[in-house]
């Protein structure tokens, strides 16, 4: 499990690289509580291995407020929040499992906008998994 960010401009010329933390290896069953939060002029990212054979161990990255359209954390410098689950290089034909996340929780600092964006959630394919979200409902 990683952190991982993407600027703006993504795949363009000029463009920052894609940010990737160090990794957490998570087992079935792990547990991981992870947040994101504007700090100065970056978003900061942690996650922390609180259950299972990582637990204990953290990441974290710094993502400067160039990787998103605005200066501030509004509007176009929202980070996009993803669970997705990956295996790269040689071992993608040892893939042969299911992946869920169960118990999802996300907190704003405000509800603005929360509920519409959260409550409208489909379901998605990339062509290389799938992942639906399911049982909305505001804390």
């Amino acid at each position: 499990m990683n952190l991982w960010s993407l600027p703006w401009n993504f795949g363009e010329d000029n463009a920052p690289p894609a940010q990737e933390s160090s990794g957490i290896w998570a087992d079935q069953g792990s547990q991981i509580a992870s947040f994101v939060q504007w700090q100065g002029d970056q978003w900061y990212q942690q996650a922390d291995a609180i259950s299972g054979a990582a637990v204990g161990q953290s990441v974290e990255m710094f993502t400067p407020a160039s990787y998103f359209v605005g200066e501030n954390s509004t509007t176009a410098n929202t980070p996009m929040t993803a669970c997705e689950s990956d295996l790269d290089g040689d071992q993608t034909d040892l893939w042969d499992f299911s992946v869920t996340f169960t118990d999802v929780y996300f907190r704003a600092a405000t509800s603005d906008g929360v509920e519409d964006l959260c409550g409208s959630t489909s379901d998605h394919s990339d062509v290389n998994g799938f992942i639906s979200f399911t049982g909305f409902s505001m804390l």
